[in-house]
């Protein structure tokens, strides 16, 4: 599964701290079942509002923001229908963590 990803971080536009919205782009690679994939975001909890809008398929081009910490690690974890597999295909760190 190959998952190219764009990530861009808007920090505290919240208001309420540390947090942001990463906004997370699908630049190219396979065509991936949403339905399939977890934002996972470390340390915390997983990132607040995983749907993503990507609707049910993310081809290239597809983008969705998440409300997550500054300093988090932020995964987008791919897990196969049947459980038999799972990989990370895409990794965020904010760039002065």
């Amino acid at each position: 599964m190959i998952f190219n990803g764009y990530y861009s971080f808007d920090a505290d536009i919240t208001g309420s701290g540390p947090d942001g919205v990463l906004t997370i782009t699908h630049d190219g690679g396979e065509q991936i079942e949403a339905s399939n994939l977890e934002i996972v975001a470390q340390p915390g909890s997983n990132a607040l509002g995983t749907d993503l809008s990507w609707g049910t398929e993310l081809t290239a081009g597809s983008s969705g923001a998440v409300l997550v910490d500054a300093d988090a690690t932020v995964r987008i974890v791919y897990a196969a229908d049947d459980g038999s597999s799972s990989a990370t295909l895409g990794r965020w760190e904010e760039p002065d963590a």
